[in-house]
């Protein structure tokens, strides 16, 4: 499969993948900043949203309508999985200290339900 499109040229510095429900794409973040999504039968790969700090993790809701990503700041966005459109960016409480550690993970071990692998909230 050749790797084509706006998305394409990530080759190295993927730290997260995730796969579609429906099997024909998937998502990556990356050590640039970048949420691509990926399509399994052409190999083509778009852009859908940019963070200014490298990504942690990409997860998808259960019913694959949305993707949250984080960012090694612990910037958080809920983007639809369609169209890529940022639906909900949690506004931070509080900046972050040399000392504080970012979400490394968003996951729905319950329907609609979101947790942080590392604080346990958001």
């Amino acid at each position: 499969m050749a790797v084509s499109g706006e998305g394409a040229g990530r080759l190295e510095g993927v730290t997260a993948v995730v796969a579609h429900l429906d099997g024909t794409r998937t998502f990556s973040g990356g050590v640039d900043g970048t949420v691509r999504e990926w399509d399994l039968s052409t190999g083509a790969g778009r852009i859908l949203h940019t963070f200014d700090y490298e990504v942690f993790s990409v997860t998808a809701t259960p019913d694959g309508s949305r993707l949250v990503a984080n960012d090694a700041t612990g910037g958080i966005v809920v983007l639809d999985a369609d169209s890529g459109d940022v639906v909900l960016s949690p506004e931070r409480t509080s900046g972050r200290s040399d000392s504080s550690s970012p979400p490394t993970a968003a996951s729905w071990p319950e329907p609609a339900r979101a947790r942080s692998s590392t604080s346990g909230t958001w």
